[in-house]
């Protein structure tokens, strides 16, 4: 009986223990730090191979060079399964990307099946929102579903250190606008579809002007049109309408100009020349997580999904 009774202890033991080591969730508080300034990769739950760790950091700390610093963190948990604040609250934590806020900080969460890129604001003009999104669904998706977490990270850091490079051919992939989630441009649909409704009004408001009110066929075609102007100066045309069926003869009358609707000031430009930059020179002070300042403000853009 006692025999029995040690070994049904032993194994609630050993129950939670396994409940427990499964249960673990990170937060920007509890994620383990160090002081190893060569290292800009968080990897607690060991997820990731040490050749792809040692990768990562090759390329994180040819970046910080640059002038810009990028936090790597692969776990398999994350508390209440929120990669967002995840990534914003490290990035506050440890100050990513210094005064200048230049600072990336690319999440994977492999159980929770999410990942996450958050930029601070000095590197939106860099790696704007639909960048960040290209780079994780063309360079980390095809490996993400395939649980290829090693390759997944390098495709992910490795794009977006040729996009901020300006390398020819990433910069050319990442503005392949048909691999969007969209299929094509969403500007280019709200354009068409805008294009699309000016055409059905106009066509409609055209076939409603050639309805002719005494037969109701719509048959009714301009014969002549006069143009004056009356006290107040304003542009009236007067146009005459017979019905090609029925002979109606009606005279339509309409005001196309009035002498305020037009003046000697400014506009607005629809399209313009756009400002940009290039990330560069500088260097970087260290801290305690990879070589980061720690403190501050943090967050502006990203994109962030799951699989």
């Amino acid at each position: 009986m006692k025999s029995a009774t040690r070994h049904f202890l032993l194994f609630l033991l050993l129950l939670l223990t396994f409940a427990t080591a499964q249960a673990t969730a990170w937060n920007a508080q509890n994620l383990p730090t160090f002081d190893d300034t060569r290292t800009h990769v968080c990897n607690p739950d060991g997820v990731l191979s040490q050749a792809c760790v040692d990768s990562l950091d090759s390329m994180l700390l040819a970046m910080e060079r640059h002038d810009v610093e990028v936090l790597a963190v692969c776990v398999k948990n994350i508390e209440n399964d929120d990669p967002y604040e995840f990534a914003i609250g490290l990035g506050r934590r440890y100050g990513v990307g210094g005064s200048k806020n230049q600072g990336v900080v690319l999440v994977l969460a492999t159980e929770d099946r999410s990942y996450q890129i958050v930029t601070g604001d000095g590197m939106e003009k860099f790696l704007p929102d639909i960048i960040c999104s290209r780079i994780e669904n063309q360079a980390m998706l095809p490996y993400l579903r395939n649980s290829d977490w090693d390759n997944a990270m390098i495709a992910g850091v490795g794009t977006m250190k040729g996009y901020l490079e300006n390398q020819p051919e990433v910069v050319e992939q990442l503005r392949d606008y048909s691999t969007d989630d969209y299929g094509i441009g969403f500007g280019a649909t709200l354009f068409f579809l805008g294009i699309l409704i000016i055409l059905g009004t106009a066509l409609a408001a055209s076939y409603k002007e050639k309805k002719c009110p005494k037969c109701g066929k719509h048959k009714l075609k301009v014969v002549s049109r006069n143009r004056f102007y009356d006290s107040n100066k304003d542009c009236h045309i007067r146009r005459t309408l017979v019905c090609q069926n029925c002979q109606h003869e009606l005279t339509r009358e309409s005001i196309i100009r009035h002498h305020n609707d037009y003046n000697d000031g400014g506009g607005f430009v629809i399209f313009g020349p756009s400002t940009g930059g290039s990330f560069g020179g500088g260097g970087i002070s260290h801290g305690p997580f990879g070589g980061f300042g720690g403190g501050g403000t943090f967050g502006g853009g990203g994109a962030g999904g799951r699989f």
